[in-house]
C-alpha cells in the first residue's frame, strides 16, 4: 500500500485516512445528539483529553477503544474501527478527529457535540516537529531541519494542512452551545476542573472521588507508564518546551500570524495563542485572507 500522504476534501492527511471513509461517515453514520467529537490540531492535547474521556466512560478499556478515530479507513491500522462497531458503541459515543469544522464534523449541520482543544502555538509546533521525525507516528522519510519544518508549517505544507485555518474554522463558532472550548494549558494547570467541565458537557455524573481518580490516571507519567507500546507518542507533556528550539524571530512570526487570525475573531488585543471570540466576518477556503495575507487553508 502506498503510504504517502493524500488529499481528502482538500486536506492533506496520512495514508490511513481515506476519502471513502469520510464519505461513509457523512452518508452512512447517523449522528446522535449524544455523540461527542474531540477535535484538535495534532499535538494540542489530543491524547490527554482522550484519556480523560476514556476514564470518564470506561476506565477498564483503552483510550483507543473507548474514544476511537472513525476517520481511519485503512483496516490494518491499529486505530481502525468498523462502521458496525461504531454503531454498537453505547451513548455517549466519543470520537477523536483532527479535521477542520467541515464535512462530517460540521458543528452547524451535525447533531453531535464537540470538544475543541487548542495549545499554545509555539509549544504545539515544536511538539509537532518531533512527531514528524518519529519513525512510528510521523513521516519515516522526513529528515528536514527545524528551520525548514517551521517554514513549512507557516506556509501550510505539512500534514493536516493549515493550523491557522483549523483554528479559525473552529473558533469562529465560539458561543455555540454544542462546542466546549478548552486549552491544553488549562487542563494541565487545573485538571480536576477540566475533568468536571468535560464530564458535565458529555453528560456523565462524577463524584469527587471520580475526579481524583481520573486526574491521577491522566497525569503524564501515569499515562505513559500505562501505554508502553505508545511510549514514542509521549514526549514531554510540559508547557514552554519551545524555548529549546525556537528563535525569537520565529516566535514573533508565529505570534503575528495568530494575531491576524484572532483579529478576525475579534480578539485583536489578545496576546496568547489559545483564546478565541465570535467572528465578525466569515473566512472560507475560497477566500483565505486575513489582513492581506493568506491563511493557506487546508
Amino acid at each position: 500500500m502506498d503510504r504517502s500522504d493524500r488529499m481528502v476534501y482538500g486536506l492533506r492527511v496520512p495514508y490511513f485516512i481515506t476519502e471513502s471513509r469520510i464519505n461513509e461517515l457523512m452518508q452512512q453514520v447517523e449522528p446522535r445528539n449524544t455523540d461527542v467529537w474531540l477535535v484538535t490540531y495534532p499535538r494540542s492535547g489530543t491524547t490527554l483529553t482522550q484519556g480523560i474521556l476514556a476514564n470518564l466512560l470506561n476506565a477498564d478499556a483503552s483510550r483507543h477503544q473507548t474514544v476511537p478515530w472513525p476517520e481511519v479507513g485503512w483496516e490494518n491500522s491499529r486505530y481502525y474501527i468498523s462502521l458496525d462497531d461504531l454503531e454498537k458503541l453505547v451513548a455517549p459515543r466519543c470520537f477523536k478527529s483532527h479535521w477542520t469544522a467541515s464535512e462530517h464534523v460540521d458543528p452547524i449541520k451535525s447533531k453531535a457535540r464537540f470538544i475543541h482543544v487548542s495549545r499554545d502555538c509555539p509549544d504545539m509546533v515544536t511538539s509537532y516537529y518531533y512527531q514528524y521525525l518519529n519513525a512510528i507516528d510521523g513521516d519515516k522519510s522526513y529528515r528536514r531541519s527545524w528551520d525548514d519544518f517551521f517554514q513549512q508549517f507557516m506556509t501550510s505544507e505539512l500534514r493536516w494542512g493549515s493550523y491557522f485555518y483549523h483554528y479559525y474554522s473552529w473558533r469562529r463558532h465560539y458561543g455555540r452551545s454544542n462546542i466546549l472550548y478548552l486549552t491544553y494549558e488549562e487542563i494541565l494547570s487545573d485538571m480536576p476542573t477540566a475533568v468536571r467541565k468535560i464530564a458535565d458537557f458529555v453528560g456523565v455524573d462524577v463524584t469527587e472521588r471520580d475526579v481524583q481518580r481520573i486526574t491521577e490516571a491522566c497525569r503524564f507519567a501515569a499515562m505513559k507508564a500505562r501505554e508502553p507500546e505508545m511510549a514514542h507518542h509521549y514526549r514531554v507533556g510540559a508547557i514552554g518546551d519551545h524555548r529549546r528550539v525556537m528563535s525569537e524571530a520565529q516566535i514573533n512570526s508565529l505570534t503575528h500570524k495568530m494575531n491576524e487570525v484572532k483579529a478576525m475573531l475579534q480578539f485583536p488585543g489578545d496576546k496568547s495563542c489559545a483564546a478565541a471570540g465570535r467572528g465578525r466576518q466569515a473566512l472560507t477556503c475560497a477566500d483565505p485572507v486575513v489582513a492581506g495575507k493568506s491563511l493557506q487553508t487546508k
